[in-house]
């Protein structure tokens, strides 16, 4: 027997790093992300695979699950065994009768994207064994990697949100934006993948009253749902941009690598790697290419909405 499921990958375009202490934040789920493919077999251990968008297999396992924990056969220390024992070790945590459920099967998952891009190759792995295991995977994040919990949204919806955490508790609410200038948004990969886990460290460090950079951003986010020209947009991402590089004491992506634009910027997520937003009435490719980045996407192949 089979079983299927699958979760979205996403982008932040509004909050970011704010969106922990209570930012509204506009998360866009993407039309990539990720599946995860459990058949029931004979043997009584958890055998793992990821497999790529190529459909390479870049990692497997096997782990022995004990009354309480689970256990990898090849006692590895890469990220990823580390990142599987955390979760299922949590989910044991939270519900131990899932002992029963987890043994003998074979699982596989297979990204639609490639896994550098940083569309949350973590948080659909972590919708995918929630929906799997049937455990809440806001609790499955916040007793593993942490984080608002933006993502998770994401991956469980099909079209845009807007996601605020108030305390520990997610708000989710779905909403539209499909811009009618959509036809001039690119999303741009710097070559370079971010470990948000870092950034957050970071932001959690600047000790300030963050208040009136969360007021800022909501103004800001409400503002862009509903925008209706790019002029606007690209005045509203300007000063997005300029808020979170004061509350965070960074420069902005256009002042570090892209000066000479002819167009705005956003950063989206934490800032210094992944994807930027490009918004421009001409296509920014042959100049990002120039620039030695070749991925550039358009808006429309990028997003669910």
């Amino acid at each position: 027997m089979t079983k299927l499921y699958r979760a979205n990958g996403k982008l932040l375009l509004t909050a970011e790093y704010t969106i922990l202490d209570g930012a509204i934040g506009l998360g866009l789920p993407t039309k990539k992300g990720q599946i995860l493919e459990i058949i029931q077999c004979s043997n009584k251990q958890l055998h793992w695979q990821s497999f790529d968008h190529h459909m390479n297999m870049w990692y497997e396992n096997s782990f022995e699950i004990r009354t309480s924990k689970i256990i990898p056969n090849k006692l590895k220390e890469d990220p990823v065994t580390q990142r599987l024992v955390q979760i299922f070790n949590t989910c044991l945590e939270i519900s131990p009768e899932l002992v029963k459920k987890l043994i003998g099967h074979k699982c596989r998952t297979i990204l639609e994207f490639d896994k550098s891009w940083g569309l949350g190759s973590s948080s659909t792995l972590i919708s995918l064994i929630s929906q799997w295991t049937k455990t809440s995977p806001y609790d499955l994040l916040m007793k593993s990697f942490g984080g608002s919990g933006y993502d998770i949204a994401c991956a469980n919806n099909n079209q845009p949100i807007l996601y605020r955490k108030i305390k520990n508790t997610p708000e989710v609410t779905p909403t539209a934006f499909n811009p009618a200038f959509r036809n001039d948004l690119y999303f741009v990969y710097l070559n370079q993948k971010q470990n948000s886990r870092i950034g957050i460290k970071q932001y959690n460090s600047i000790k300030r009253d963050k208040k009136e950079f969360i007021q800022q951003i909501n103004t800001i986010t409400k503002a862009i749902l509903s925008c209706n020209d790019l002029i606007s947009f690209k005045s509203l991402i300007n000063e997005h941009e300029a808020i979170i590089a004061k509350c965070t004491n960074q420069k902005t992506v256009k002042e570090r690598l892209f000066n000479d634009f002819n167009g705005a910027l956003k950063s989206l997520g934490a800032w210094g790697g992944d994807f930027i937003l490009a918004a421009s009435v001409t296509d920014p490719t042959s100049y990002f290419k120039n620039k030695g980045l070749n991925t550039v996407i358009p808006y429309k192949d990028m997003i669910l909405s």
